[in-house]
């Protein structure tokens, strides 16, 4: 017990280099005394050291900690057990997979009355809605975190959602609140009992400086703290920063530097599969490449960047790989196509609201004049006009489509997809939606919005223009 006391208290305090052999051993020694009060406890320590690095053997582990808990009706260990299993699901960012888990930890909470859980159940839920985009609720229920651990007395709990609470602020444009409360949140942390949430602070402010352009603050701020947090066994957190640093590295200049920080993120951090790291380190190889010119292997990193933040639902990090893009289009003169991706962008951007740091509002600006420049007014006008209704999915899945020979363009009979021409073709032969339904084998539903998507490429208004269209252009006798 002694054993297990001790790793618990390592766990807590970051050095799970020393929290995690300690808890094996206790775990060893109560299996052998058939002490099941410990063991369970003891493999509540053993899955968060887990959750860091091997999140499959840590699933299991838990597993066993909460039934081991039931078993002899330990609350603490089977309510901790589930607590531990969603910070699992925090190192590998999987908000899926944590919903479920989530909201048992909350019904837990209900059940005993503890507001210690409640905190930790909605830190997480903030942490996970402000890397999907869902700044509001991410507010809401990091400040109902902060409100229950500061009543409970939980500095770490407390520490995590401040640090997620200050981010979300940097990235509503509140940059100098955000970086005074991650200062404040660091400097008092040995004090306080925060120690463990420091990691995702220096993330976060990094993240921020590197985006205000103070690149050599961000590396005196998150360098020196790689290689500790490498040893300690949490190489998520390790390679956060490592992120950072890259990032910072390349705009610098120091692309060898960077070169290896981005290569053993890549090492350490596969086992996880953590698609927040996994489509930032995408990103950043694209930047790393842009920077030295290459522009088609910066294209190939980007769109990998954004497969990973598609599928994962990270809209910040689609929406910042998506301008990133759109640079590469107007590298490529193709201004009408890079025009839809920024009105998008804007759009998407002014609604969750996600502002710009000074580097990509200069970036940004300067991306605008040379299409602003490319196309004349009306055009313009039109092509954001038409992507009024056009989604940041959608958008993401038309350029996409556009590497290659074969690129497909954003606008024009060439940019329908095959399923769009043969609604097209249906159309014109007079079907009507429930018909081509039943042509096609696909719902009613389906069929309008694709036609929605039709009318907005083809810049048409109803199923009459659409049909003249088709006729005048010669849409049969085009090579789709």
């Amino acid at each position: 017990r002694a054993l297990w006391g001790s790793a618990h208290v390592c766990a807590y305090g970051g050095r799970m280099d020393l929290a995690y052999p300690q808890a094996l051993r206790a775990a060893e020694i109560a299996q052998e005394l058939g002490d099941v009060w410990t063991e369970a406890r003891a493999y509540d320590v053993i899955g968060f050291g887990q959750s860091a690095s091997q999140p499959e053997l840590a699933k299991e582990t838990l597993e066993k900690c909460v039934a081991l808990g039931k078993s002899i009706n330990d609350d603490w260990a089977m309510s901790h057990g589930k607590k531990m299993t969603t910070a699992m699901y925090m190192f590998s960012h999987d908000h899926k997979g944590a919903a479920q888990p989530i909201s048992d930890l909350v019904a837990c909470s209900k059940q005993f009355d503890s507001r210690y859980l409640l905190a930790w159940a909605k830190a997480l839920t903030g942490y996970f809605a402000r890397d999907c985009g869902e700044f509001e609720a991410a507010e809401k229920a990091l400040q109902l975190s902060i409100e229950s651990s500061n009543l409970v007395g939980d500095p770490a709990t407390g520490g995590f959602a401040m640090a997620w609470s200050a981010g979300l602020k940097a990235d509503m444009g509140q940059v100098d609140v955000a970086r005074k409360e991650l200062q404040n949140l660091m400097a008092s942390a040995s004090i306080t009992g925060t120690f463990l949430a420091v990691p995702e602070a220096m993330f976060i402010l990094g993240s921020i400086e590197v985006a205000e352009g103070n690149h050599e603050q961000a590396l005196q701020l998150v360098g020196p703290q790689i290689t500790g947090l490498r040893n300690a066994g949490i190489p998520s957190w390790s390679e956060q920063l490592g992120l950072v640093a890259a990032a910072a590295h390349i705009a610098l200049g120091n692309f060898a530097e960077a070169d290896v920080l981005l290569n053993e993120a890549e090492q350490r951090t596969a086992p996880l599969n953590n698609p927040l790291i996994n489509g930032l380190l995408h990103f950043t190889r694209g930047q790393h490449a842009l920077a030295r010119n290459d522009t088609g292997e910066a294209e190939m990193h980007l769109y990998k960047a954004v497969a990973v933040q598609l599928t994962g639902g990270l809209k910040p990090g689609l929406i910042r790989t998506a301008e990133s893009i759109a640079g590469i289009l107007v590298r490529k003169a193709k201004f009408s196509d890079a025009a839809r991706v920024l009105a998008v962008v804007d759009r998407e951007r002014a609604d969750m609201p996600l502002k710009r740091g000074k580097m990509e509002l200069s970036e940004h600006s300067a991306l605008t004049e040379k299409v602003e420049q490319a196309l004349d007014p009306d055009t313009l006008a039109d092509i954001r006009a038409s992507t009024a209704r056009t989604s940041l999915d959608e958008i993401v899945e038309s350029i996409s489509r556009m590497r290659g020979q074969r690129a497909r363009p954003l606008t024009g009979w060439t940019s329908l997809t095959p399923t769009e021409n043969r609604v097209v073709t249906l159309v014109t032969e007079g079907l009507s939606n429930p018909q081509i339904a039943a042509r096609m084998f696909i719902a009613r539903g389906t069929v309008k919005i694709h036609i929605s998507h039709i009318f907005d490429k083809l810049d048409v208004k109803s199923r009459t223009q659409l049909a003249t269209k088709a006729i005048t252009d010669g849409f049969g006798d085009l090579d789709p």
